[in-house]
């Protein structure tokens, strides 16, 4: 039996509207996976979706088949509503279902393979928000567009309860930008870009995976202008150049190193993600070998990723008392030292030489 893995990445992002001058759609985005975790990448699959009211194996409403192709990353995106209907469900038009009596369910089908023969993914419940648009105030809602989450959707409507009925001063804008939701002439809210908020986001890589992935073998490279690389694998050391020092020999444990723009390294033998630099995290270099140490500054927080060697115990003289973090020659999993503002560490005794790498987070 196929075991197939479909991963729900994006935001229903829809409005709806009485009078249909333009398709009503829901915007879905997910990554395709195998069954051992692998991104179906470039590849073209056939997603089945079907509308059901009340429950997950409700009646359908509407039933639909989509053709898109996955990019390098596994991910595809199709507007619900703009599919290719089967004919299997109650209403002969996406545009006739009526979102505001009940609950409502999208439930995927996949193949892989880009024919019919579709494998259940799971249901998901509708968030009632959006239909709630069509609910109460299908009689003035005008037009709408949509897009995926990189792009900009537009919705045009007018108060239900002004007095003077004129759409033309009523106009505004809904943006949708990089997990960014704002209205025209109001706020914006972040709904999930930036830190630990962007596809794959983790302590490990607090950007997000969806950036440009590379393969370093032992040439020197340095990192690009407004990029921060962080590894993804690597072997158990690599050439790194330090602040004010020579190329020196970096662990890459206990959990791959992160590189800010300008880094130099050579004999990597690595693969890592290039990503955008943010405002709100700043990829450091520490290198401990001098007397003064280190000092987190105000309002940040400091995560170590790499430098400690895991063939001696992991330590670090934080504050002046040295501390053990890790026993050697175990998986270290991810694990991560975490350091608040003001903390001072500097390098204990037993190592020689020591360099780290890790990111600054402001703690606003």
């Amino acid at each position: 039996m196929k075991k197939l893995l479909l991963l729900f990445t994006g935001v229903f992002l829809a409005v709806f509207f009485a009078k249909a001058q333009a398709p009503q759609a829901v915007c879905y985005q997910a990554a395709a996976k195998n069954d051992q975790g692998v991104d179906l990448v470039n590849q073209a699959i056939s997603i089945r979706a079907s509308v059901l009211r009340n429950n997950p194996t409700g009646v359908v409403e509407w039933e639909e088949i989509h053709s898109p192709t996955t990019d390098q990353f596994g991910l595809f995106t199709i507007n619900i509503g703009e599919g290719n209907s089967t004919g299997n469900g109650v209403q002969a038009n996406f545009d006739n279902i009526n979102w505001g009596n009940g609950d409502f369910w999208l439930r995927i089908e996949m193949d892989p393979q880009g024919g019919m023969d579709f494998e259940l993914m799971g249901a998901s419940k509708i968030l009632s928000v959006p239909y709630a648009l069509y609910a109460n105030g299908a009689e003035h809602a005008a037009t709408a567009s949509f897009a995926d989450s990189t792009n900009v959707a537009l919705v045009a409507t007018t108060a239900m309860d002004d007095n003077d009925k004129d759409p033309s001063n009523e106009l505004q804008q809904l943006g949708w930008n990089n997990c960014i939701l704002s209205i025209s002439g109001g706020n914006e809210v972040d709904l999930g870009a930036g830190i630990f908020g962007a596809p794959g986001a983790s302590s490990d890589f607090p950007l997000g995976i969806l950036g440009e992935h590379i393969v370093l073998f032992d040439q020197p490279y340095t990192v690009p202008d407004a990029k921060n690389l962080f590894l993804t694998a690597a072997g158990p050391d690599m050439g790194l150049k330090a602040i004010n020092s020579n190329m020196v020999a970096h662990p890459t444990s206990p959990n791959m190193p992160v590189l800010p723009p300008g880094t130099e390294v050579q004999s990597c033998f690595c693969t890592g993600i290039l990503i955008d630099t943010h405002s709100d995290i700043e990829a450091v270099i520490i290198d401990l070998n001098g007397p003064t140490g280190y000092t987190v500054p105000d309002g940040k927080t400091l995560f170590v990723k790499s430098g400690i060697p895991n063939s001696l115990p992991g330590m670090l003289k934080v504050n002046g008392t040295e501390m053990e973090f890790f026993r050697p020659n175990l998986t270290r999993g991810s694990h991560i030292v975490t350091l608040p503002e003001n903390v001072t560490i500097t390098k204990p005794a037993l190592y020689s030489q020591l360099v780290l790498t890790g990111y600054l987070v402001s703690n606003n």
